[in-house]
């Protein structure tokens, strides 16, 4: 039966400037339905840019069996995409030029 995973305490990574994904949105496990829990919880407290998860490090409660291959990545930190350079309001723009400006002047 699939259980979901979720990622608690995402905003207390070692490194703050980290991005933390879920690879995978849920787990397999071998449960009784009438006490399976809903989801399962990944805690990203202090983890680094490059750390990762897997499936098999994940606390179960007593009585789940994982199904999900032991070394399925459930969650990763990743360093943040580079920012576009920020644009300066105040620089000066080049003025587009306006082709046959000066054979329109001439007609006139």
């Amino acid at each position: 039966m699939p259980i979901s995973v979720v990622i608690t305490n995402d905003d207390a990574l070692a490194d703050p400037d980290g991005v933390v994904a879920t690879t995978l949105l849920e787990i397999n496990v071998i449960a009784d339905p009438a006490t399976a829990p809903d989801t399962v919880e990944v805690d990203a407290t202090g983890l680094n840019i490059g750390d990762s998860i897997t499936a098999g490090q994940l606390s179960l409660p007593d009585g789940i069996e994982l199904v999900t291959d032991a070394d399925e990545v459930v969650v990763t930190v990743s360093a943040p995409d580079e920012e576009p350079e920020a644009v300066d309001p105040d620089a000066e723009t080049a003025e587009p030029e306006v082709i046959n400006e000066k054979d329109e002047e001439n007609a006139e």
